[in-house]
């Protein structure tokens, strides 16, 4: 590590390994900086007994019909770090219904269309469509699919619940796509019109897909390749160190101030400019400031601080089989037991069921991973909950399991861990002035750049996709502005 380079990019998760190799490809002195002891983020491994497997149920969104067609895979590909993507299958699982004696899956066709969703509004629901509702759905979904990415973006301060009332003319195809918002874990009139039709034009077209690397673990399949490829492309890179704050003076950046982790020696590494690539919740108040904002940033921030909500993962190590093999690794789970469909979570099954996610394990045992959606709409009802609600909505869910989904699971459990973190990025669906945005380039100060899943980018993109695609528009803001593209 020296004192100075051409550009510092603050975070080692996905978000921050693209933008700095993209910048090292094209000439630039790059420096990574990443506070823990390793790379990757949140697409960490957990290893327990034995067991090697994914943190937490982590998987692509993409708005392409094939994963090679994705930004994430384009970002790869322009650094020479295939990903080597498949595609995840998932499932709608209904239990509890009148005289239902087992789990019933459905599977979601990503390229289907709008078949796919007429198919989910009937397990959501319990009935089918008559010939003109499903008629309202389709001109619905079509009206979407022609919407451009600017059009989505004048959209965004409506609430899709005031959307749909007006423009959607069946109240049962109102309530579906409100329900919709529920997967989420967002409130209908908090979900911003404009992604929602961002997200329902690619379903309809069939344009859509979820994907993982290819019987790999993140850590495996995405952060070592990557961190190899930007390696070799010469760039430097620091863990264990935290960044205390990014220095700016008269609205330039000119470097960071970094302290290590293990002599707590800080020091300052200088450049002209800086890429932020951990979420802009952490990085504000802490190593950036009020005033390095403009009032509208200052309100994007704000409203994305707000749908922070911490998720719960719950990881079940059993020491027994109980999962079947055909059982789907991954299950959005809805209860009828009290009549009208209840979103009660996930289940993402890495080891031991039809689709192998690359997670590893002793002979015979298996791995559960349960997910249920954090904040006020979720089941624990507040954005921090207590460790007795938690433990509370928790044992319900592993009640359904043992009752009505794996029987036996339980009694098979040989350890049992729980994380609460922050998920998917819910915040990038709700509504906000499409004025107020944190852009991949700051408006205040000069040399200072945005990356990773926080930052606007039009096309309604999350998570690792939305990484990829603000990577490469980062990175050409960057040499646009250096008079280089």
């Amino acid at each position: 590590m020296k004192e100075s380079y051409d550009a510092i990019v603050v975070g080692g998760g996905i978000g921050g390994l693209i933008p700095a190799g993209l910048l090292a490809k094209r000439g630039l002195e790059t420096l990574v900086v990443e506070k823990a002891p390793f790379l990757g983020g949140t697409c960490r491994a957990i290893e327990w007994g034995g067991f090697r497997a994914d943190m937490i149920g982590k998987v692509q969104t993409a708005y392409f019909a094939k994963p090679e067609d994705t930004w994430l895979h384009k970002a790869y590909e322009m650094l020479g770090a295939s990903p080597n993507l498949g595609t995840v299958e998932r499932y709608i699982m209904s239990v509890g219904r009148k005289g239902q004696v087992k789990p019933e899956f459905a599977l979601f066709d990503t390229g289907a269309g709008s078949d796919a969703l007429i198919d989910l509004h009937s397990i959501m629901t319990g009935f089918d469509l008559n010939p003109k509702q499903r008629a309202e759905l389709t001109r619905v979904l079509t009206e979407m699919g022609t919407v451009s990415e600017e059009t989505c973006k004048e959209f965004l301060n409506i609430g899709f619940k005031e959307w749909a009332e007006k423009n959607v003319g069946d109240i049962v195809i109102q309530i579906f796509f409100q329900g919709t918002t529920l997967l989420a874990g967002l409130d209908p009139s908090d979900f911003a019109s404009g992604h929602m039709m961002g997200a329902m034009g690619p379903i309809h077209r069939g344009s859509f897909c979820f994907a993982l690397p290819r019987e790999a673990l993140m850590a495996d399949g995405l952060i070592a390749p990557l961190a190899r490829a930007i390696e070799q492309l010469g760039c430097d890179i620091v863990t264990d160190a935290t960044v205390k704050r990014i220095s700016v003076e008269n609205n330039h950046v000119e470097g960071v101030w970094i302290t290590d982790n293990n002599t707590m020696l800080s020091y300052q590494i200088k450049a002209p400019v800086v890429v932020c690539a951990v979420p802009i919740y952490y990085a504000f108040g802490k190593i950036l400031e009020a005033k390095n904002f403009t009032e509208s940033e200052l309100k994007f921030i704000e409203m994305i601080t707000k749908g922070r909500q911490e998720d719960y993962w719950g990881a079940y190590f059993l020491k027994e089989k109980v999962v079947p093999d055909d059982f789907p690794a991954w299950s959005h789970v809805f209860d009828f037991r009290t009549g009208g469909p209840v979103y009660l979570g996930d289940l993402w099954i890495p080891l031991g069921a039809s689709q192998w996610l690359g997670a590893t394990g002793p002979k015979g045992k298996q791995l559960v991973i349960v997910y249920m959606v954090g904040g006020e709409e979720g089941p624990f009802e507040s954005d921090h909950p207590s460790y007795k609600t938690v433990r509370e909505e928790e044992a319900k869910f592993e009640s359904i399991i043992d009752n009505e989904i794996l029987p036996g699971f339980l009694n098979a459990v040989e350890h049992h861990g729980q994380l609460l973190m922050e998920g998917w990025g819910r915040f990038n669906y709700l509504t906000h002035d499409p004025n107020d945005t944190l852009e991949v380039k700051s408006k205040a100060v000069k040399g200072l750049y945005f990356a990773g899943d926080t930052p606007f980018v039009l096309g309604s993109l999350l998570g690792l996709e939305k990484c990829g695609r603000a990577g490469i528009e980062c990175t050409d803001t960057i040499f646009r502005d250096l008079g280089r593209s």
